[in-house]
């Protein structure tokens, strides 16, 4: 997978989550797509809550993240 796209990361980790999700993303093919795999790296991220893996022939894929909404705002 050469031309991964993630989409709906807000949160304080983007940069980390976006990284680990194409990571994972470019380890396959848009013709074996380990929805699974994606999942799993998005696992260690509390804020993500789900996601949606769109493959996009030839190398490319859309992955669409669902924050959780945050529990609790602290002012310092």
């Amino acid at each position: 997978m050469t031309d991964v796209e993630v989409a709906g990361v807000r949160s304080g980790d983007r940069d980390r989550i976006v990284a680990e999700l194409t990571r994972a993303a470019e380890r396959q093919t848009t013709l074996h797509v380990d929805a699974g795999a994606i999942e799993a790296a998005a696992a260690g991220f509390p804020t993500v809550e789900s996601i949606r893996v769109d493959p996009a022939f030839p190398h490319g894929m859309l992955i669409e993240v669902n924050e959780r909404r945050p529990a609790m705002l602290v002012d310092g």
